[in-house]
């Protein structure tokens, strides 16, 4: 992926007032150099203090909200009619243990006939979480085991996504959909 194509993934997922301000950091090396000598104030802490403290920096409050989700995704430039549904339903694992910790998101990719999967993936919150036709999202999915509440919040937002690379008759094709909550689906997690 070039950087031109992160650039527009990235500007996808910002609020349209905040686009040129994002622009211009990402446009400007001279605002890199700042940004990469910036450290984390745990790197003062003795070793074993650092070891002793929480590797997640805020402590998860849980999750209340939606437990099904659905993406209807298409071709945005119409150049294909393939089209599909991913679902997402926010479980307990095992059953009946309601805690973010113990979460796990069953998903299951629909394609048009005809359609072959290449590569699909959900981007909310700078995350990007690989997809195969049907699966599990975990903690382990994600780059930082911290974040899948936020994953989960993320879900519920309106400004998560879902990008699917297709193959129809050998030519390749790449399909985008928001996720949004189905209702009346509601699930409460505990921290």
């Amino acid at each position: 992926m070039d950087k031109r194509e992160i650039e527009k993934r990235l500007l996808d997922h910002v609020d349209p007032n905040r686009r040129s301000f994002v622009r211009q950091i990402l446009g400007r090396a001279a605002l890199v150099a700042p940004l990469i000598a910036m450290f984390s104030i745990n790197s003062l802490i003795a070793p074993e203090e650092a070891r002793a403290q929480s590797p997640c920096p805020v402590d998860d409050t849980g999750y209340a909200g939606p437990s099904v989700f659905q993406a209807s995704f298409k071709d945005p430039t119409h150049t294909t009619h393939a089209n599909g549904v991913a679902t997402f339903v926010i479980t307990a694992n095992p059953p009946g243990t309601f805690s973010v910790k113990k979460a796990q998101v069953d998903y299951s990719i629909l394609l048009a006939p005809g359609t072959t999967l290449d590569y699909a993936s959900v981007l909310l919150y700078f995350e990007e979480v690989d997809l195969v036709a049907n699966g599990v999202i975990d903690k382990s999915n994600l780059h930082s085991a911290c974040n899948f509440g936020e994953f989960l919040d993320g879900l519920d937002s309106e400004g998560s996504a879902i990008v699917v690379y297709v193959v129809v008759q050998g030519a390749h094709y790449t399909l985008t959909g928001t996720i949004k909550s189905v209702p009346p689906s509601i699930i409460t997690l505990g921290p």
